[in-house]
């Protein structure tokens, strides 16, 4: 959530970045607004055959490590994990990928 003056400061989404639009606007609006998870999940994650992040996957993963690179601050272990974490799902087949994230399911973290 956010508040419609914070979208209008950061701007809307950017072509730049295709399929990682969100990840990129994230970014943007972390570095002028304070951000948080929620301690309670809101959501339900759903692995979906014809959604973007299969079907453009790999468009998504170099998008976020372009965002990733942009945003690196090498004191930050979040930096150097963000950048093997999504080199890492660019190097791994999706079978693989969606087996190990089953076997996470209901992990704090994780999804």
């Amino acid at each position: 959530m956010f508040r419609t003056e914070a979208l209008k400061e950061v701007g809307l989404y950017s072509s730049h970045y295709p399929a990682a639009e969100d990840y990129d606007l994230f970014f943007r609006m972390a570095k002028r607004y304070p951000v948080a998870n929620l301690e309670d999940r809101v959501l339900r994650y759903h692995v979906n055959p014809s959604g973007i992040s299969l079907q453009k996957r790999r468009k998504q993963l170099w998008s976020r490590l372009r965002i990733l690179l942009r945003e690196f601050v090498p004191q930050y272990k979040e930096s150097w994990l963000g950048l093997a974490k999504n080199a890492l799902l660019l190097a791994l087949p999706v079978p693989l990928v969606t087996r190990f994230k089953r076997l996470l399911k209901g992990r704090r973290g994780w999804l």
